[in-house]
């Protein structure tokens, strides 16, 4: 599988031309994304009760369990999100995603490559 979409993304990035870069003089943003409001324990216990309880091999905790011990974490969950926001940095964990092969249609060969498709399964709280 590795191999086949491997060829599949190099031939997509051949497929186009390599235009020069233009310089693009550097400009003060008209608008920055230099404040969000801090999230209450309330608002996290909302978004962590209310997400489906499906686990990505790369969570550390399922979210069933998270779930169901939700008020015991709530300060700390709410500290680690309130203080991305503020400092604007999103930890390494959370930009990462596995992808795995998914047969585009029951009905196709699974012994052939080319009828899977590429799934990004992501920790739940990016999907929030």
């Amino acid at each position: 599988f590795l191999t086949h979409f491997e060829g599949k993304v190099a031939a997509i990035r051949n497929s186009f031309t390599h235009p020069v870069t233009p310089h693009i003089p550097h400009t003060e943003p008209i608008a920055t994304l230099s404040s969000f409001k801090t999230l209450k324990d309330s608002d996290v216990l909302e978004l962590v009760t209310r997400q489906r309880a499906t686990t990505c091999p790369l969570d550390p905790i399922p979210s069933a369990v998270l779930q169901s011990i939700s008020a015991e974490l709530l300060p700390y969950l709410s500290s680690v999100i309130n203080t991305s926001l503020t400092c604007g940095h999103v930890p390494a964990a959370f930009k990462t995603a596995r992808v795995t092969p998914l047969l585009k249609k029951l009905s196709l060969d699974p012994a052939d490559v080319r009828n899977y498709r590429p799934v990004s399964l992501a920790l739940p709280v990016q999907n929030t």
